[in-house]
């Protein structure tokens, strides 16, 4: 086989390895490494989970456990190996100390505090260094890493679930049940809850489902919650405002904020924090709430709420992916909270990239990137 075809397969093992990190590494990027010495893998690791080693520590730990020596072997791996201390030390030196005589890496890493300089440490230590093998597949796997690390911003999700004829809820939830999509979807949206660090809604969905919008199983990661309230109208009995659960932030306008003091103090003494936006008028500002949360190290929001806000965070073009569960049913006179026509105006407009489709019993779930 080519040497360029033998490095394209042991990239894709390492992006392999990296995807089982998703969900749990964040804000950490999820990262897979592969040692290859004589053309046989020698050792493999992923970052497990925020906090713990990083892929290029755990493959080399993983050759000297199997007995086999990382000195002049080529590694692989998926981001460019860090070079400051963290929560774990530098991987640049970790590798330079093991010996490793080649490293072949997907795509450079684009924050501030790395940015080439661990590329350089490598190099400087007379490791021949390989940029840029599957970069397109390791851009997208952490597309909400790149994309904080070079604007600021979290990666915005619009995620809804609805019927054939575009209906997002029941009228009658008490005789129909409360979700359009089916258990095997909304376990899906939990593994997606728990890759973000905060899900947004607003409150009409709070006033009209009163949702905990948290990630299940309990154990776990638990995003923040954010409600967007213009006028403060949260109940104060709220299953959302519960912080034993998660953490929640309210966002309100400086104007209402002002008004409904003392539902603010009630707030705050509750354990809620609670978000004034100064550029705000009669509804929040979503453009500055994104700068806030960017500010807050937010990389992943995800957007759970009605065609309002939805529509909001596409018409703006705020949104950068879409997660739509589509489910087999026309609910015609029995559904509400249909798609906007200025929603369906945009959807159509838009130019989707990396789409994606998955089954789950008989919902289909499609995901697309908006170019």
């Amino acid at each position: 086989m080519p040497k360029q075809n033998m490095d394209t397969r042991y990239m894709q093992l390492a992006l392999d390895l990296a995807q089982k990190g998703v969900g749990q590494t964040e804000p950490n990027p999820a990262v897979g490494c592969v040692i290859v010495k004589r053309n046989k893998i020698i050792g493999q690791g992923y970052h497990k989970r925020f906090g713990s080693a990083h892929a290029e520590v755990e493959a080399i730990a993983d050759c000297r456990s199997k007995g086999n020596l990382p000195k002049n072997a080529t590694m692989y791996v998926t981001l460019e190996p860090c070079s400051h201390h963290g929560k774990t030390p530098p991987c640049s030196q970790a590798v330079i100390a093991a010996g490793i005589k080649k490293v072949v890496i997907a795509s450079k890493d684009p924050s501030p505090h790395v940015a080439g300089n661990g590329i350089a440490q490598l190099r400087a230590a007379g490791i021949e260094v390989k940029i840029g093998t599957c970069s397109k597949d390791a851009k997208y796997l952490n597309r909400w890493f790149f994309h904080y690390a070079l604007t600021g911003r979290p990666w915005v999700i619009c995620k809804w679930a609805q019927s054939i004829d575009g209906y997002l809820a029941y009228k009658d939830t008490a005789a129909n049940g409360q979700w359009i999509s089916n258990a095997e979807s909304r376990k899906d949206v939990h593994q997606l809850r728990r890759r973000c660090q905060a899900i947004l809604t607003g409150v009409d969905t709070v006033i009209a489902d009163d949702p905990l919008l948290t990630a299940r199983p309990a154990k776990g990661k638990h995003p923040l919650r954010i409600v967007l309230d213009s006028s403060l109208r949260i109940p104060l009995e709220a299953k959302i405002l519960n912080p034993a659960k998660s953490k929640t932030l309210i966002v309100t306008t400086a104007k209402a904020f002002k008004i409904n003091k003392h539902k603010a103090d009630a707030l705050v003494k509750m354990g809620v924090n609670v978000l004034p936006l100064t550029s705000s008028k009669k509804h929040c500002d979503i453009n500055e709430l994104l700068t806030h949360l960017g500010s807050i190290g937010i990389q992943q929001l995800l957007i759970e709420a009605g065609p309002t806000l939805q529509t909001a965070f596409l018409t703006g073009n705020y949104a950068n992916e879409l997660q739509i569960y589509i489910a087999p049913k026309i609910l015609a006179a029995h559904g509400t909270a249909s798609i906007s026509k200025a929603m369906k105006n945009k959807l159509s407009a838009l130019h989707l990239t990396q789409t994606n489709t998955q089954q789950f019993d008989n919902d289909i779930k499609i995901t697309g990137l908006i170019e």
